[in-house]
């Protein structure tokens, strides 16, 4: 599994636990069809948006 965004190419995905707090508000706020218990198992590119899932990617 690489730490590599696949959409923009940033050097590392961040897990719930490595984002700032100012991260998480902006993580919150997106809309998403995961609840927040969920979405704090995926890993997440501060640059782009980007959200990987278990299950897949999403933007």
């Amino acid at each position: 599994m690489s730490n590599k965004c696949p959409k923009c190419d940033y050097k590392k995905l961040k897990t719930w636990d490595e984002l700032t707090e100012d991260e998480k508000i902006i993580v919150k706020v997106k809309h998403s069809e995961f609840t927040l218990e969920e979405r704090k198992r995926h890993r997440f590119c501060v640059r782009c948006g980007f959200e990987e899932t278990a299950t897949g990617h999403r933007t």
